[in-house]
């Protein structure tokens, strides 16, 4: 009770303090207003230092160092900003640590980057940052001297697309003196060095310090010799090297269009699309050692010489022979730019024309090599093909000439679409005589047809064939009821290993033995079932193992396994010769230094030297 009495006292007092009256006692004090609240500070933004990095990495802005002294920050936002460089993805612009993949540049690219921070009472504070992104460090590749004479000005560079052109993305250099170059490679093109060609354009007005200025442009190649680069061996581009390159385009294997033969377009093979497909890159090692050996047996020059500087080494003959090369890779380069601009081939995907020197025909009886021009045309998905064989005129220097003795071969295949999942070829070879006159017109269509058997495409082909020696060489549709060959191909892949069997067929009391109706087969597939083509072949036994529908057969037949399942190709081969009744077996072991095993067998289990 005494102390309620104490606090109601302590108010009263109050009331009577505050009623103020008449009394200006000065004791009494006025009140103070409360302060007011304290000003907001705002947050500090802050960016981790980051100066540089390296293409292709990954790199992390981070902002966790930013502080609020009187609060807490509650947002971050980073955002790009805008100077030039390329556009990067942020992976969360939200967060205190960002981050993203440095794109690829060739030069150094500065990148300019913001974090602005929200702290509780909506106070903001940004910061800005930079940092160079540096291309990825190259390692040396191609690197020697480009040579008729020592060239100097000419662009050399990896077509890593291999497209004959130079684009501004392929690692490049221009020549100096002593015909010097050198390439440098990122870590992927260092893998294409060993699957795309070197190519050189020499201009005109480059200097040959041997001849003077180039006043004709031609083009130099350097192959890809695979599993062989080595950075710190010169490479040394010549005539005699881009000579090697043009055997190989002029290879029967490499123009053939049969739809068996996996070489066609070999030479058009970009490095990624060899990447992706090592079966390709096993047929293009194969290919350039046989164009390798080709051209040193013809041209009676060695490997060791092939790939030298004759110049240097002071080999006049081996000079002189270049420079007869010279003159038809400027030809080459001449004729194809006149065929890019001919309507007949405007919609090709591909044109190569080389001049090249061989045996003279028999017909001639000359003992020295002669001249000869081949050009081949590419269309798209295959719809067309042409090619083109000439015997070519030399001046009294044996330089070969732009003027044409004769056409010795021509072909001309042209596809459509056959029923639901056929195709149709219709082809012609031309083949003629030295003084130009025709010798043999084979005219040729072929039916394919593609069926799943036990999930896996099988493709089944009929080949008729029809010649003449008299008129005109052309494809004519419905000649083929007077075909006197029938030739037959099953062909499917499983596992990485790819399996062919072929054989041929003559007309018997003038018919075939199998399947007589189909011919003139152009614009009529509504009128045949495939089914019929399959159960044949598949009676016959295309599997590799499996003969048993073929023994004693009355005609000649042929089977071929080859296998790209293990680390080096095993090629088998089967075939059987009607006359004999015998069956004699073949096969190539590729060995690591692109060289091949050849072994023979009777039974394709006992293995030995062939004889």
């Amino acid at each position: 009770m005494k102390l309620h009495r104490i606090v109601t006292l302590t108010t009263l007092l109050g009331l009577t303090a505050c009623g103020g009256g008449n009394d200006s006692s000065s004791d009494q004090a006025p009140l103070t207003p409360p302060p007011p609240p304290p000003e907001n500070i705002i947050p500090v933004a802050n960016i981790a230092s980051l100066s540089s990095v390296i293409s292709l990495t990954e790199v992390q802005l981070n902002g966790s160092a930013s502080v609020d002294s009187d609060g807490q920050i509650q947002s971050y936002q980073w955002l790009q900003i805008d100077n030039g460089a390329p556009t990067v993805a942020l992976s969360d612009a939200t967060q205190s640590v960002t981050g993203f993949i440095a794109p690829e540049v060739q030069l150094d690219t500065e990148f300019s980057f913001q974090l602005t921070v929200t702290d509780n009472e909506g106070a903001t504070n940004s910061v800005e940052t930079r940092l160079t992104v540096l291309p990825i460090p190259l390692q040396q590749g191609h690197q020697g001297r480009v040579i008729d004479g020592y060239l100097m000005g000419a662009t050399v560079w990896l077509d890593i697309n291999n497209n004959g052109v130079f684009d501004e993305d392929e690692p490049n250099d221009v020549t100096d003196a002593g015909g010097e170059y050198s390439l440098k490679y990122n870590a992927e093109q260092q893998v294409c060095a060993t699957l795309v060609p070197v190519r050189v354009d020499v201009p005109v007005g480059a200097i040959d310090e041997t001849e003077g200025v180039v006043t004709s442009a031609y083009q130099l190649i350097y192959p890809p010799l695979y599993g062989q680069f080595n950075p710190e061996q010169a490479a040394y581009i010549t005539p005699l090297t881009s000579a090697v390159w043009d055997m190989l385009s002029s290879s029967p294997t490499v123009n053939s269009t049969n739809a068996m033969d996996r070489n066609a377009e070999v030479l058009q093979a970009s490095c990624q699309q060899l990447i992706d497909n090592p079966q390709s890159q096993l047929n293009y090692a194969s290919l350039i050692n046989e164009a390798i050996d080709d051209f040193t047996r013809k041209s009676n020059i060695s490997i060791d010489d092939l790939f030298s500087d004759f110049i240097e080494n002071g080999n006049q003959a081996l000079q002189q022979t270049a420079r007869r090369y010279v003159t038809g890779l400027s030809l080459s380069l001449k004729k194809k730019a006149e065929l890019l601009t001919n309507d007949a081939y405007k919609d090709a995907s591909y044109i190569r024309v080389i001049h090249y020197l061989d045996k003279a025909p028999a017909a001639e009886q000359l003992t020295e090599n002669v001249w000869y021009r081949d050009i081949v045309v590419f269309y798209p998905d295959d719809s067309q093909f042409f090619s083109e064989s000439a015997r070519m005129e030399s001046d009294d220097n044996g330089d070969v000439t732009d003027a044409v003795l004769y056409v010795y071969y021509r072909r001309h295949n042209n596809a459509f679409s056959w029923g639901d999942n056929g195709r149709y070829i219709a082809s012609y070879d031309e083949r003629n005589t030295a003084d130009g006159q025709l010798e043999t017109c084979f005219n040729n269509e072929s039916v394919m047809v593609t069926h799943d058997v036990e999930l896996v495409p099988v493709q089944f082909t009929l080949s008729n064939t029809y010649s003449t020696d008299t008129g005109e060489c052309q494809f004519t549709a419905d000649i083929f009821t007077q075909a006197y060959e029938r030739v037959y191909y099953v062909d499917y892949s499983e596992n990485n290993i790819n399996y062919l069997m072929q054989f041929s067929q003559f007309k018997t009391n003038g018919a075939f033995a199998t399947l007589n109706d189909w011919v003139n087969l152009q614009d009529r597939s509504a009128e045949y079932s495939t089914t019929e083509l399959v159960t044949l072949l598949t009676d016959y036994g295309y599997i590799f193992t499996d003969d048993t529908g073929l023994q004693d057969a009355d005609f000649s037949w042929y089977k071929r396994k080859t296998d790209d399942s293990q680390e080096h190709r095993v090629t088998t081969e089967k075939n059987y010769d009607a006359s004999t009744g015998m069956i004699s077996w073949t096969q190539l072991t590729e060995q690591s230094n692109n060289t091949n095993i050849k072994q023979c067998s009777k039974d394709g289990i006992t293995w030995g030297a062939c004889t």
